[in-house]
């Protein structure tokens, strides 16, 4: 995928579709060997007979919706994604890893010359999150539809990379990711946006897409264990901005709940709900709105 004439047929897909699949990206044995790794990661954490091995190597969790910097405003999940997920860096010496560094370095060095060809990945300093590796456990699992980042959230965001594990995935197995028409084709109402593609989570495969409104997606109940593992690129001056006002957002929801610690004790739950929503617009109104 290095080679010029590849690298600008990629870049002309994004620039045309905003979003590329790539298939064959580490090749057969690699990639089985990756999903293995993944396979062991995932029941490492699952199964009380694997309890006492890896240990120390992080055990994927029930997802949650971040807010800008991905930390905060964790919503009840059950609405809006039922994935398990860790966090990896690749170099956990307890997860027994050998080719999850092969795919990062891969994913990292295509993205890095990509520059060339893409104009939104240049003029700015760029850096990546560490590897969200992602296991839907089948029972109609899925995530609803959303954007990586907008142009309210601002979360630094530009460009996301998946790379899909699951041998023998075939069609009817569920488990799509749905892309949709860009959001601000109809003037930002992404609630109304039409489906454009459905893409097969097939083994080997990598799907590039810009993060912000122009990939609005979800990814379709799954009838299958289905693992990814997904990375994204980041604007670093925006993404730090985006940890401040992640941070300034957390301080304003303490002291608003600490001066209400009183008056607790006295309201009901379902009243206790609504303050808390009337805390959160305070302090959304005062930095940023979310979409």
């Amino acid at each position: 995928w290095i080679f010029d004439d590849s690298l600008a047929e990629i870049g002309s897909q994004l620039s045309k579709n905003n979003y590329v699949v790539l298939d064959k990206f580490l090749g057969c044995d690699l990639a089985k060997t990756l999903y293995m790794e993944l396979k062991k990661s995932h029941l490492a954490g699952e199964l009380p007979e694997t309890k006492q091995i890896m240990i120390g190597c992080p055990r994927m969790q029930q997802g949650s919706i971040g807010g800008l910097a991905g930390s905060t405003l964790a919503y009840k999940v059950d609405k809006y994604r039922d994935d398990y997920i860790a966090w990896y860096t690749g170099r956990e010496k307890p997860c027994n890893w050998k080719t999850f560094p092969i795919l990062l370095q891969r994913l990292d060095t295509l993205v890095s010359e990509l520059e060339r060809f893409v104009p939104e990945l240049r003029g700015f300093e760029m850096n990546r999150s560490n590897a969200m590796a992602t296991c839907y456990p089948g029972k109609r699992a899925r995530y609803i539809r959303h954007c990586d980042n907008t142009s309210k959230v601002s979360n630094g965001r530009v460009m996301t990379a998946i790379y899909y594990a699951n041998p023998k995935w075939k069609v009817g197995d569920g488990g799509e990711l749905r892309i949709y028409e860009p959001a601000k084709a109809i003037n930002g109402r992404e609630s109304r946006t039409s489906p454009l593609v459905d893409i097969q989570p097939f083994l080997d495969r990598v799907i590039l897409f810009f993060s912000d409104e122009r990939v609005p997606h979800e990814v379709l109940p799954a009838n299958l264990q289905r693992y990814a593992v997904t990375l994204w690129y980041f604007n670093k001056k925006e993404r730090e901005l985006s940890i401040e006002k992640d941070n300034n957002f957390k301080k304003c929801m303490e002291t608003l709940q600490n001066a209400n610690t009183k008056k607790s004790n006295s309201i009901s739950s379902e009243n206790k709900e609504e303050q808390e929503d009337k805390q959160k617009k305070i302090c959304k109104s005062q930095m940023w709105e979310l979409d």
